[in-house]
């Protein structure tokens, strides 16, 4: 296959439990896959230990499911980001506990997404966090002003500050 250690192998010759990062390509977002030449790519991420995988979603927040199972996606990498000794019913309470800050409506496209979370759950199950590339294109996207325009939100509102509209010059005098 194709794991792989997260960082230079410091995950390898550890105890414990894999906590892996599998990475997914948005199979409606094909459009998209020429951007990876450059280092930027449209991905999902999801964290497997024990044989589940754990995602945060903007439609149900976060879930689990059976590994390798993102609807509309295919699996295109799986990182090795540590080990965990926590049994299962400790990494139950660690997602719990998670909960209440990755609901749907705190769900961002740009600051506050499935990467956002795999991070979180990954560095509180082994300390260690996600690769930074895997999040590339929302903190591009953030860092350039970009804004997720909710599906929620009235009609042209993104969330930033209202833009005055272009005025048109007056006519020509006749």
């Amino acid at each position: 296959g194709f794991l792989r250690p997260g960082r230079d192998g410091e995950a390898a010759g550890q105890s414990g439990e894999d906590v892996t990062r599998n990475g997914y390509r948005f199979t409606r977002l094909s459009a998209f896959e020429w951007m990876e030449k450059y280092g930027v790519g449209i991905y999902h991420s999801a964290v497997m230990v024990r044989g589940i995988e754990y995602t945060f979603e903007a439609m149900g927040g976060v879930h689990v499911s059976k590994p390798h199972s993102a609807p509309g996606c295919v699996v295109v990498d799986q990182v090795l980001v540590g080990h965990t000794n926590y049994a299962p019913d400790e990494i139950e309470d660690i997602v719990d506990a998670l909960l209440p800050l990755f609901t749907p409506a705190t769900y961002n496209k740009l600051t506050r997404n499935c990467h956002h979370f795999s991070d979180e759950l990954c560095r509180r199950l082994t300390a260690q966090s996600i690769p930074p590339w895997v999040n590339r294109a929302a903190t591009v996207g953030n860092a350039i002003g970009l804004r997720d325009r909710r599906k929620d939100a009235p009609a042209g509102h993104d969330g930033a500050a209202p833009r005055p509209r272009p005025r048109r010059p007056p006519p020509p005098p006749p």
